[in-house]
């Protein structure tokens, strides 16, 4: 590779770098959203919550959807949809635990 002056270059393994290191993050964050989920029925009447499994279920379908993406992105990183798919996990589990935590 040779890059133009004033200009670096990546390495063809960073952009699968990238894709893990925003599973990875997904994974803690989801981790999270779910120890509060489980900590919430436990300390709140369950008419006030949504039931555990709703969670749980909602984690589980984010987790294959992040996991998609980031496997996709780390083999064709440019293919747009890959990092559009890793992007929305973390954002949707995000907002999630912003929600939870006010």
């Amino acid at each position: 590779m040779v890059a133009a002056p004033g200009h670096t270059t990546l390495s063809p393994r960073a952009p699968g770098r990238l894709a893990w290191s925003l599973w990875g993050l997904y994974l803690a964050v989801a981790g999270v959203e779910i120890a509060f989920a489980i900590y919430a029925a436990s300390k709140v009447p369950q008419a006030d919550l949504e039931p555990i499994w709703l969670t749980l279920l909602g984690a589980f379908g984010l987790t294959v959807f992040a996991t998609t993406g980031a496997l996709v992105a780390a083999r064709r990183p440019e293919n747009p949809m890959a990092w559009v798919m890793c992007g929305t996990s973390i954002t949707h589990v995000s907002v999630w635990l912003r929600g939870q935590a006010t």
